[in-house]
C-alpha cells in the first residue's frame, strides 16, 4: 500500500479530569474529514502518546475509527520494547487499523543493526503496513538511510517513513529508496517542509498543524499535484506563517491545542503532567499568529 496526500497525527483531547474527551475525538475526527484529508494518526506524538496507556491507546483509536467515514487510520504502536510493539500492533489490526506508525525505541541508544532488527521483527510479526517515523530529536535515535533501503528492500508490508528531521539532503537521500521500492511513500512531518519534500519526489506528510487547518496542507499537496505552483506557494508561505506557534509555546502538543481554542474549537487545551496548559500570553502570541496566516480576522 502506497500511503500519499495528507495525515493528521491528531492531538488526543482531553476532560478537565484528564480523561479522554470521546465526544471531542468525534468531532475533530469530522473536522478533520470535512478539510479531505487523507489519513489519521492516532496515538501519535503529538497525541502525547507517551501519557497515554495501551488501553487508552486502543480506546482512542476505536474511537476515530468508528467516527470516520473515509479517512485510512494509521495509529501509533511505538515503544522501547519490540515485543509491546508487536502486541499493540495486533490489537490495532484486530480493531480495524489500516496501517501503523512506530519509531525506534527511545532510551538506550541503539546501534544501527538493533534499530533494524526492532523494526523487522515488528514486521515480520505485525500483518500490516508499516510506516517507520524518524524523529531523532525525541528518540534520540537515527534511522539512517542504509537502514531505511534495507527495510523497504526485504519487508514489502515496511510501506514508507514519517520524517521529522529538519534536513533537505536526509530527505533527499530517502526519497532515493524508491529506487528499490517504487511504491514506498516518503512522507514529511514538518509542516513548512511539505512544499519541498514533494519537490524533490516525495509523497505528502504527516503534520501536526493539519490539526488546526487541514485546508491548508491539502490545498498545497493539491495545488502542486495539479502543477498549480504558484497558488502551492503561496499556501506554503502561509504555512510558514503558521507553524511560527511552534516557537512561541513550550510544546508542540500545547501550541496546537491552544491554537484550538483560540479558533473556538470544541477542544480543550487539557494536556497531562508533566505538560501544562499555556498561559495567557502564548494565547495572545498564537492569535497573533494564527491573524497573520490568515486564519483569524485582522
Amino acid at each position: 500500500m502506497q500511503f500519499k496526500g495528507i495525515i493528521v497525527p491528531m492531538i488526543t483531547p482531553f476532560k478537565e479530569d484528564l480523561s479522554l474527551d470521546f465526544e471531542a475525538v468525534e468531532w475533530l475526527v469530522e473536522r478533520l474529514e470535512r478539510g479531505e484529508v487523507d489519513g489519521i494518526f492516532p496515538y501519535s506524538t503529538t497525541g502525547e502518546f507517551v501519557h497515554l496507556s495501551e488501553e487508552e491507546g486502543i480506546s482512542l483509536t476505536e474511537k476515530v475509527i468508528d467516527s470516520a467515514k473515509r479517512a485510512m487510520i494509521l495509529p501509533g504502536i511505538s515503544s522501547n520494547s519490540t515485543e509491546a510493539s508487536i502486541r499493540l500492533g495486533r490489537r490495532m489490526k484486530d480493531i480495524g487499523a489500516n496501517g501503523v506508525v512506530v519509531t525506534p525505541p527511545f532510551f538506550f541508544k541503539l546501534k544501527e543493526d538493533h534499530i533494524i532488527s526492532h523494526f523487522s521483527t515488528i514486521a515480520d510479526k505485525v500483518d500490516l503496513p508499516i510506516i517507520l517515523y524518524n524523529i531523532p530529536a525525541l528518540t534520540g535515535n537515527m534511522i539512517s538511510v542504509n537502514a531505511v533501503m534495507k527495510l523497504a528492500g526485504e519487508h514489502s508490508n515496511i510501506s514508507g517513513i514519517k520524517v521529522t528531521y529538519d534536513s533537505i539532503s536526509y530527505m533527499r537521500n530517502v526519497v532515493e529508496v524508491k529506487s528499490v521500492r517504487k511504491d514506498f511513500s516518503v512522507l514529511t512531518g514538518l509542516d513548512d517542509h511539505l512544499f519541498n519534500t514533494l519537490a524533490i519526489g516525495g509523497d505528502g506528510g504527516i503534520v501536526a498543524c493539519a490539526n488546526i487547518a487541514p485546508e491548508l496542507h491539502v490545498s498545497l499537496y493539491r495545488s502542486f499535484k495539479k502543477g498549480d505552483l504558484s497558488r502551492a506557494v503561496e499556501v506554503h508561505r502561509r504555512i510558514c506563517k503558521l507553524v511560527r506557534l511552534y516557537d512561541v509555546a513550550s510544546y508542540f502538543p500545547t501550541s496546537i491545542k491552544t491554537a484550538m481554542k483560540v479558533l473556538g474549537y470544541p477542544v480543550k487545551p487539557y494536556v497531562r503532567r508533566p505538560l501544562s496548559q499555556e498561559p495567557a500570553e502564548v494565547e495572545e502570541a498564537i492569535l497573533g499568529i494564527l491573524r497573520d496566516a490568515g486564519l483569524v480576522e485582522a
